[in-house]
């Protein structure tokens, strides 16, 4: 009888043990990326949560074990039943989160940083900004500015652009004109949108009334650009759109934008890289490397990639009802060799090149789309409206750009009125 309810309890303990053992390796799981994705952020429609994971798994881990312990001990030191590879399976996961804890520990000892899931951009004048907070990474973007931060010194408004605040319903009986572009675009305080905006308060282009304001996002490309108007900007129900892009599309880089948007387009994806990339095992890895994947070996935007995804931007806009105009963008005489160092381009001449040849293409593009050229590149010439990089530009500059545009609206809106 006592040989019986011993053996029925062994089997009840048996049963106890490989529960414990599923548990303990569906918590070392949960445990590892745990690591991985701490904090852990949900933002959908609003709604925001973070949670930030400390020691709970590792209390979970430790009072799994305690039981397991204590099973093992009351079913007998010489009983061994229950699954033969839940310990093992166990055992491997929890020794690889040890080891990758205490290297992410040592590695911090050793003062390896680590990694930043924002984005890197660069000013006007050359060094590298650290957009912390201000901007942030986009599934559909890769980046974009965060509203009420502030970047470079202004404030980024409740649209998420450096201009001032604007109702994203456009005022009955209000023509809409939105500029999109880079940071030729959204440079300047306020940037020739803001100035264009005064200039049609002052002096409209017609009898209706009229506002402007700028989309523009330091860093995009046209493929950018193209995704900002799906995503954000035909919502505003503009009347006329101005298209600015041009100068990153022909940077260099590790990959091409269109590999990158794709990838992000993943809500998962995003995550996984941003959670990879601030480990520090990650950033010693890359070192250990020699960083060679990190050498700018690609266009950002090839040449046709360009003009296809400029002609499909034009058509989109027309097809919303909306006067598509496409800006060339102008350059100095030259353009400084920061950009050389910066891993932009491999020359000053291949840049001036590369440049010149694009805004061909933005022509040609304009030509075959019907689209309104403003050919900027062919009247911004004189050497005081650059900034001292030769693509972006001063402040007299940005006044100059908005007056042309001024006119050259007002020339085309009376051209189409009845």
């Amino acid at each position: 009888m006592v040989r019986r309810m011993t053996s029925a309890t062994q089997q009840r303990m048996n049963r106890w043990r490989t529960v414990v053992d599923v548990l303990l390796v569906v918590t070392l799981i949960a445990a590892l990326l745990a690591w991985f994705f701490d904090p852990w952020h949900i933002a959908r429609d609003g709604f925001r949560l973070r949670i930030s994971w400390g020691a709970k798994p590792l209390i979970a881990i430790a009072v799994l074990i305690a039981m397991r312990v204590g099973i093992s001990r009351r079913a007998g030191a010489g009983d061994t039943a229950g699954h033969p590879l839940l310990p093992r399976v166990a055992l491997s996961i929890g020794l690889t989160l040890f080891n990758l804890v205490v290297l992410e520990y040592a590695l911090a000892w050793f003062g390896v940083p680590p990694g930043e899931p924002v984005f890197v951009v660069r000013g006007a004048t050359g060094p590298a900004i650290r957009a912390d907070g201000s901007m942030v990474s986009d599934a559909d973007l890769l980046w974009r500015f965060q509203p009420g931060t502030v970047f470079n010194g202004r404030t980024v408004n409740q649209l998420g652009f450096l201009d001032r605040e604007v109702s994203t319903a456009k005022p009955a009986g209000t023509h809409r004109i939105v500029c999109m572009g880079d940071s030729c675009s959204a440079q300047g305080s306020p940037p020739y949108s803001g100035h264009l905006n005064n200039n049609l308060q002052q002096d409209p282009i017609s009898n209706q009334t009229w506002e402007a304001f700028n989309t523009a996002v330091h860093g995009y490309s046209v493929l950018q650009g193209l995704a900002l108007y799906r995503t954000r900007v035909r919502a505003l129900d503009p009347d006329v759109v101005t298209i600015f892009y041009g100068w990153n599309d022909h940077w260099l880089a590790t990959e091409a934008d269109a590999v990158r948007l794709a990838r992000a387009g993943s809500p998962l994806g995003t995550a996984v890289r941003n959670a990879l990339v601030r480990k520090r095992v990650v950033v010693a890895l890359g070192r250990l490397r020699g960083k060679q994947s990190d050498v700018p070996s690609v266009v950002r935007v090839p040449p046709d990639e360009y003009a296809t995804a400029l002609a499909t931007l034009i058509r989109e806009i027309q097809a919303d009802g909306a006067i598509a105009v496409v800006i060339t963008a102008p350059r100095a005489e030259t353009i400084s060799r920061r950009l050389v160092h910066a891993g932009h381009t491999r020359s000053v001449e291949e840049a001036i090149a590369m440049h010149d040849a694009y805004a061909d293409i933005s022509r040609r593009v304009a030509r075959e789309t019907g689209a309104h050229l403003f050919d900027l590149a062919a009247v911004f010439t004189e050497p005081a409206n650059f900034s001292d990089d030769g693509i972006h530009y001063t402040d007299d500059g940005i006044r100059h750009i908005a007056d042309l545009l001024h006119r050259e609206l007002t020339d085309l809106i009376s051209t189409k009125s009845p």
